[in-house]
């Protein structure tokens, strides 16, 4: 009894039938590009608390909790939609190439660390300005000991000129405004003459916040930046807030060469 053939027209119409009843995500879970956002958050929080003890497990939570509460979410709203993209494979596979490919993305910033290491850390805009920061473009501080401060103190090369101005622009953003933290930036200049100058913002809600310096008629030597997250009562708890948005340049004055 010869087999009945199967014709390429009706498997073509098979393969795009099946491909097209992809099932779409239920509206009551997070969607696709903000689980994407999540899930990005949620493992480079992972990252940062990687090196907490195991016997300090707990310590860990609060890493988790801030990035609930940055997106609005709660761990059951999470888990749930985690639950489901993890039974459809195909939009969970899309998400961590989108992952992926925004982590090669910020590794591309170690070069510019290096060059900060290496005592290069001057990138030129125009003959006027240049642009200082070499580091990340965000920062996840917490209240923890080994967490609570980021610290970049550089020396400084011969293209700075007294009277130089310096701009530095950061965001700050809190989990809630009532955060019971306080993020502390300041910016330390220290001259030939073994003078300081130091200015400081302090930020206890979401904001943008400008630190605008011209420096003296004496050579700058040394320049450091902090960024510090310090609690402000005392329950005890661990508090978090991320640091994001930096941008550091420095403007000469006109007609100085």
């Amino acid at each position: 009894m010869p087999r009945n053939k199967i014709s390429l027209p009706v498997v073509l119409a098979l393969v795009v039938l099946i491909t097209g009843c992809k099932e779409s995500v239920p509206e009551e879970l997070i969607q696709p590009q903000e689980m994407e956002g999540i899930l990005y958050d949620y493992h480079l929080a992972q990252a940062v608390s990687s090196d907490i003890a195991y016997t300090q497990k707990y310590k860990k939570e609060p890493y988790k909790n801030y990035v609930l509460a940055k997106h609005g979410i709660d761990e059951a709203l999470f888990d749930s939609s985690l639950a489901w993209y993890s039974r459809h494979t195909s939009y969970l596979v899309g998400i961590y190439e989108n992952i992926e490919s925004r982590v090669d993305t910020r590794l591309n910033v170690v070069d510019d660390i290096l060059r900060m290491r290496e005592n290069k850390f001057v990138k030129t805009i125009s003959a006027d300005t240049a642009d200082l920061w070499g580091g990340m473009g965000e920062y996840v501080l917490s209240t923890l000991p080994t967490k609570s401060l980021m610290l970049f103190d550089e020396k400084i090369d011969t293209t700075f000129h007294p009277g130089d101005k310096l701009v530095l622009r950061t965001t700050c953003q809190f989990p809630s405004d009532s955060a019971a933290s306080a993020l502390i930036t300041t910016m330390t200049l220290t001259y030939a003459n073994d003078s300081t100058a130091t200015y400081c913002n302090t930020a206890t809600t979401s904001r943008t916040d400008s630190i605008v310096v011209e420096t003296s008629s004496a050579r700058l030597k040394r320049l450091a930046l902090s960024f510090c997250l310090t609690p402000t009562d005392e329950d005890g708890g661990i508090k978090a807030a991320t640091v994001s948005g930096i941008e550091f340049h420095r403007y000469h004055k006109p007609g100085i060469k």
